[in-house]
């Protein structure tokens, strides 16, 4: 199978894409790219007007041509495991599937050396990166380094591809 330009456009079309951390540098970068390439964007992230300026800057990029995107707040610090099978089932009824996620979600304040370092501002910054497992239909937790969630139940369950694969 021939190698897959993800930057071209069209390349992700059909996709649907989640994005924590959306509306930062870099997941901002991601959800702006991903569109491009004709995915469907799942913006999350924990500021709403940060959210909804992504969201207007993808839903009114020049031409429309871009799959408009669907904005989803959420605080992975503070996030449960009810909360991401909530998300989980919004994407489903709303998009029917998760293709990919790219984890851009971070919460760091700067470089302190760690014996001056605040301990509620470090686990923190150790929480989001690892605030969210994928959770099996038994509540086995499959670790996947990101905030992967399950589609559908039992047998038909499904989770999204998460690869480096030049070739998805």
């Amino acid at each position: 199978m021939p190698a897959v330009d993800a930057g071209a456009p069209g390349a992700l079309a059909g996709r649907v894409i989640l994005i924590s951390g959306a509306y930062g540098g870099l997941g901002r970068a991601a959800a702006v790219a991903c569109a491009q390439a004709g995915a469907t964007t799942v913006l999350l992230g924990r500021k709403v007007p940060k959210l909804n300026r992504l969201y207007d800057a993808i839903a009114r990029h020049p031409g429309g041509t871009l799959p408009e995107p669907l904005n989803y707040p959420l605080d992975l610090a503070g996030a449960t495991v009810d909360d991401y099978a909530e998300l989980a089932a919004r994407i489903e009824a709303q998009l029917g599937r998760l293709d990919g996620l790219l984890h851009c979600a971070a919460d760091f304040t700067g470089l302190t050396p760690l014996e001056h370092t605040d301990r509620a501002a470090f686990a923190r910054t150790l929480q989001i990166p690892s605030a969210a497992p994928a959770v099996g239909d038994q509540g086995e937790a499959t670790d996947v380094g990101t905030a992967a969630p399950t589609l559908g139940s039992g047998s038909a369950a499904q989770k999204p591809l998460i690869t480096a694969d030049p070739e998805l």
